[in-house]
């Protein structure tokens, strides 16, 4: 327990730890995005896991452009992994994934493919 004592008052608190790392390192990926096939209505996960420190950020990129997190069917994981609700024949595409700290960068690639799938019945 530790005791802090102001004009004003005491504070009790308990007794905390601090870890201070004294390495850095640039990200590297280790869970690359795997060449994906799906239905055309079907999730698409693409994982992207990298390791660094500081933590890298994570950013997406199809056929070269980025995609925006404001996307309503596209969503970035905190561990990096891009998620596409209700594929459509459009998502077919190159997608890059990019992970950084001010370190630097590391990047992996995978292309998706989309089926159209129509059932007679």
């Amino acid at each position: 327990m530790s005791r802090n004592f102001s004009k004003v008052g005491a504070v009790q608190s308990r007794q905390a730890r601090l870890t201070v790392h004294d390495r850095t390192e640039k990200p590297t990926i280790t869970h690359r995005p795997l060449y994906t096939t799906v239905i055309r209505g079907d999730l698409i996960v693409l994982d992207c896991l990298a390791v660094g420190y500081p933590p890298p950020t994570y950013s997406w990129y199809k056929d070269g452009g980025r995609l925006s997190p404001a996307h309503d069917r596209f969503s970035i994981a905190l561990n990096g992994s891009l998620m596409i609700e209700n594929a459509q024949l459009d998502d077919a595409a190159h997608y890059r994934c990019s992970a950084s700290n001010y370190l630097g960068k590391a990047s992996s690639s995978a292309r998706v493919l989309v089926w159209k799938v129509d059932f007679l019945g």
